[in-house]
């Protein structure tokens, strides 16, 4: 029944904006599950939403969000989720905009039950026609973290710089790069870098299908975690309007 209701939260919204007019709502959403049974039984569902709304010519807001959690025989292995909502003002004919944002991410597994992330920053499209999109960013970020062995919060002020690129490989291909580094302004040495390449094959008008691989590296290890680095592998089913 868990599972019916997080399927239906990324889907359930793609049916009311169809009705839209799609210059002013935009969605792309992803769903991937794999199912292994038999000699071993493992389960993996992965699901991500990002839908904009165009508010007038210099204004935008997007709401993200993604879900991730997999099981070996019954018992969970890893489990990460994440939301924010950003508005961005652009400063037409200038290739350049202004955003603030507000997120929350949870790993288990990472050692953090819970960070609150406070944007705000520049962006710059460096290109802005296919087939090559690429912007990026920079921008200041507070953290509120709350780890799983230590009480209370830990506030952190982060430098974050951001890289984007799209790359069209023909008529029914795509390439996708982006890349985020966060180094504590106090200490440069404490960092993290979030990473992701990704394909995309078209399959119709609406929907592709994308094969991606997130990359999380921190420098420092959050207690009880014993790795710096988490990576995964997914391919997913992703409906554009």
């Amino acid at each position: 029944m868990k599972k019916l209701i997080v399927i239906l939260v990324f889907l359930l919204p793609l049916a009311v904006r169809a009705q839209v007019e799609a210059k002013v709502w935009s969605s792309e959403s992803e769903l991937g599950i794999a199912t292994v049974s038999g000699n071993s039984k493992s389960e993996t569902f992965t699901g991500k939403d990002t839908t904009s709304y165009i508010i007038d010519h210099k204004n935008k807001v997007t709401w993200t969000g993604r879900y991730l959690r997999a099981t070996s025989s019954g018992v969970e292995s890893s489990r990460n989720w994440d939301t924010a909502l950003r508005l961005e003002r652009s400063f037409p004919p200038s290739p350049l905009s202004a955003f603030v944002s507000y997120g929350l991410e949870s790993d288990f597994y990472a050692g953090y039950v819970q960070r609150n992330n406070a944007d705000v920053g520049l962006k710059y499209d460096l290109t802005r026609t296919t087939p090559t999109v690429w912007i990026v960013e920079a921008g200041y970020r507070n953290t509120q973290t709350m780890s799983r062995n230590v009480q209370g919060t830990q506030s952190t002020d982060l430098l974050r710089l951001y890289s984007e690129i799209n790359q069209a490989l023909g008529k029914s291909a795509s390439m996708k790069f982006w890349v985020e580094y966060l180094p504590k302004l106090d200490d440069f040495k404490s960092y993290r870098i979030n990473a992701e390449p990704s394909l995309v094959s078209q399959l119709s008008g609406i929907f592709s299908l994308k094969t991606g691989y997130l990359v999380k590296y921190q420098s420092a290890l959050v207690p009880p975690s014993t790795k710096r680095t988490d990576s995964f592998f997914t391919t997913a089913l992703v409906a554009k309007f």
